[in-house]
């Protein structure tokens, strides 16, 4: 059994969904069961370029539960009170691997300015 995270609406560019635990689970044919099993919120936070750390953005958010990403079985909707992530700031240096764009970057971090 996978399970995987779907973000709602973000202010940021993020995965359709990302699998965030995974069960080998062995049934006979016909055989039912139930399983519990815990999901960290913690490990949905992603990389926030505005602060260079990361976080987990606030908003909605679905589980989904499937034998592949491909054959999901279950969904559940869960609100999350994360952070906001706040735009960036244009007069701010933003460095190579944070920019998601491919015009006015600083390649390496000199401290000088070409």
């Amino acid at each position: 059994m996978q399970f995987y995270v779907r973000p709602g609406a973000s202010r940021i560019k993020q995965p359709l969904k990302t699998l965030c635990r995974f069960e080998r689970i062995r049934l006979e044919p016909g055989e039912t069961r139930t399983i519990a099993f815990t999901i960290q919120v913690k490990d949905w936070a992603i990389w926030d370029v505005t602060r260079d750390r990361y976080c987990v953005e606030a908003g909605e958010y679905t589980l989904l539960a499937g034998a592949s990403s491909a054959d999901i079985r279950l969904e559940h909707p869960v609100s999350v009170q994360g952070e906001v992530i706040p735009p960036r700031q244009a007069d701010q240096r933003i460095c190579a691997e944070n920019f998601d764009d491919c015009s006015n970057i600083l390649a390496g971090d000199s401290g000088t300015q070409a």
